[in-house]
C-alpha cells in the first residue's frame, strides 16, 4: 500500500510538472506572436493619453506623433530634429507629416488634428484585433484540450468593455447616462463618449 502511495506521488509530481512545462512553452510561443499587437496597444495608450490632454503642449503633441508613428511601426526611429518627409515616415499620412513639421517649428496643433492622430491610432489597433481574437481562441483551445490552466499561458490582451477601443453601443445619450459608470466609454451612431 505505501509503494502504490508514493508511485502515486510521483505520477502527480511527474504530471503537474509536465503541466509546467508545457503551459510555459505555450506562454513563450504566446507572448512572441502577439508581441506586434502589445506593441500597438501600448502605444495606442500613449497616443491617447497625450491626446486627452486638458492642456496640450508642443512636446505632447511631439509625443504623440512619436507614440502615432511607433503604432505604425514599431522599428521605426524618427528623430527630434529631423522633418517628416516621405522618406522618413513611410505609410504616415500627409496631414501627420504636415502637423510634424509645424510643431517641429515651435507651434501646436490643431484639436482636430490631435483628433485625426488618436482615430488614425484607434483604427490600427482595431485593424489587429480579430487577429489578436483568433491568436487568444487558438490559445485558448489548446489550454482546455490538454487540461492546462489558460491563466498560465496567456492573458488576453483585447480591450475591456467599456474603454475608448472596445465602447458600450447605445441608441441615446439617455440610454449611456441610465446604464453606464462613470469613465465607461459610449458609442452613437460612430461617435464615441464618455460617461463623467
Amino acid at each position: 500500500v505505501q509503494k502504490m502511495q508514493l508511485d502515486q506521488q510521483k505520477t502527480r509530481k511527474e504530471d503537474a510538472k509536465t503541466q509546467f512545462t508545457q503551459e510555459k512553452d505555450l506562454r513563450k510561443e504566446f507572448t512572441a506572436l502577439a508581441k506586434p499587437f502589445r506593441e500597438t496597444i501600448t502605444n495606442f495608450n500613449k497616443a491617447y493619453a497625450f491626446a486627452s490632454k486638458k492642456n496640450p503642449t508642443g512636446a505632447s503633441d511631439i509625443a504623440l506623433v512619436f507614440s502615432y508613428m511607433k503604432a505604425l511601426d514599431p522599428r521605426s526611429v524618427v528623430r527630434e530634429n529631423e522633418q517628416a518627409s516621405t522618406e522618413n515616415a513611410g505609410g504616415v499620412p500627409a496631414y501627420v507629416r504636415n502637423a510634424w513639421n509645424k510643431i517641429s517649428t515651435g507651434q501646436k496643433f490643431d484639436p482636430k488634428v490631435r483628433a485625426e492622430i488618436l482615430d488614425a491610432s484607434r483604427s490600427l489597433v482595431l485593424g489587429q484585433l480579430q487577429s489578436q481574437r483568433d491568436l487568444e481562441k487558438e490559445y485558448l483551445g489548446y489550454s482546455q484540450r490538454n487540461n492546462l490552466n489558460q491563466e498560465n499561458v496567456f492573458t488576453s490582451l483585447l480591450p475591456k468593455v467599456g474603454t475608448f477601443l472596445n465602447p458600450i453601443k447605445v441608441s441615446s445619450i439617455e440610454e449611456a447616462e441610465e446604464k453606464l459608470k462613470d469613465g465607461q466609454f459610449f458609442e452613437i451612431n460612430g461617435q464615441i463618449g464618455v460617461i463623467e
